[in-house]
C-alpha cells in the first residue's frame, strides 16, 4: 500500500482502528472476551485471526490466546456455524472429561473393595 498524503494515512488508519474492532466484538460474540478477560491485541496468522486477552486483575501469567477463521469477520453464517462447532466440541469434551472421572472413581473403588476383601479373608 501506498501513502500519497495525509489523507491516505488517515483513511487507512481509520479502517485499521474499525477492523481491530470488528475482531474484538467477533471474539466477544465467541465468547473469548467478558467481564473477567479483556482484550489486549490481535495478530493475523495465515488464514487466522490470533486474539491475546488478559483477565481484569492484569499479571502477565494471566493472559489467554484465541485463534479464529478471519471467515468469521466477514461471513455471519461461518460465524454461526463455527460457534455451533466450538459449543458442539465444548459439550463433547466435559462429556469425557465425565467419563474419565467416573472411571477414576470407578477404578478407586475397586481398589478400595478389593483391599477390604484382602483385609477380611484372612
Amino acid at each position: 500500500m501506498e501513502f500519497k498524503s495525509k489523507e491516505d494515512i488517515l483513511a487507512f488508519a481509520k479502517a485499521m482502528e474499525e477492523f481491530e474492532d470488528k475482531v474484538r466484538d467477533t471474539a466477544e460474540e465467541l465468547g473469548f472476551i467478558d467481564r473477567t478477560w479483556r482484550f489486549e491485541s490481535y495478530e493475523i496468522v495465515q488464514d487466522s485471526i490470533s486474539v491475546t486477552v488478559y483477565d481484569y486483575c492484569y499479571d502477565l501469567h494471566d493472559t489467554r490466546t484465541m485463534i479464529f477463521p478471519i471467515e468469521c469477520i466477514y461471513d455471519k453464517q461461518y460465524l454461526e456455524e463455527y460457534k455451533r462447532r466450538r459449543e458442539e466440541e465444548r459439550k463433547r469434551q466435559q462429556e469425557e472429561a465425565k467419563l474419565r472421572k467416573l472411571k477414576q472413581l470407578e477404578g478407586k473403588e475397586k481398589a478400595e473393595l478389593q483391599r477390604l476383601k484382602a483385609k477380611y479373608e484372612l
